[in-house]
């Protein structure tokens, strides 16, 4: 499974992540550290509970380790304090068993990596959506970002020269949703948050 590059993730505050995205984002800003509940709660202002149920999917799992013992080196009851042991950059969609969630597919965490990185290239992009049970190929990002570049959810910011592949970014403005917009098999782009065709495969490139 592909490890995480930290300084690769975007820092911003403002980030329109939700849900389960929004508390493993928070989750690895403790990488290196212990956290608790309380502290992601507070980063994410995600109601205690759900934070606690995503919390044992990702112990369930393999992802997240609950510490055992007296006292964390903040002090306080072991119980309640956590660290990350398998940091990845795509959240995991699991389910309350911890075993991965059926719909995962490689478009889903592409969409969901995109949304949390910073700049990429096809390689980066395949390297960090890329799980045990759904392995991204090169291939099949760099006609993911076509699409996408086209549809105007990233943008170009360098450009290919010799073996140095050309370097995205993510819109958040363009930030419709959870769901991954999907390429037909007509390659238009098909966004299912709004429910509308973004891009034809009749438009200008």
């Amino acid at each position: 499974m592909a490890g995480i590059a930290i300084d690769q993730m975007q820092k911003h505050k403002d980030s329109k992540l939700k849900g389960y995205e929004s508390i493993w984002f928070h989750i690895l800003e403790f990488k290196d550290a212990e956290f608790t509940i309380k502290d992601i709660n507070l980063q994410t202002s995600i109601h205690e509970s759900t934070v606690r149920d995503y919390l044992k999917r990702l112990i369930r799992a393999g992802y997240v380790q609950k510490l055992e013992g007296n006292k964390g080196s903040r002090g306080g009851n072991l119980k309640n304090i956590y660290i990350v042991i398998k940091p990845v950059l795509t959240a995991p969609r699991l389910t309350r068993n911890g075993t991965p969630a059926k719909s995962a597919t490689g478009r889903d965490n592409m969409w969901r990596t995109m949304k949390m990185i910073g700049r990429f290239t096809k390689h980066d992009l395949a390297i960090y959506s890329s799980t045990d049970q759904c392995q991204v190929k090169v291939s099949t990002a760099g006609d993911y970002i076509k699409h996408m570049s086209k549809a105007g959810y990233i943008v170009e910011v360098s450009k290919k020269k010799g073996n140095v592949a050309s370097q995205y970014v993510f819109l958040q403005s363009k930030n419709t949703g959870p769901k991954a917009p999907m390429i037909q098999r007509v390659k238009n782009v098909y966004d299912p948050n709004i429910k509308e065709i973004v891009w034809t495969n009749g438009d200008a490139s």
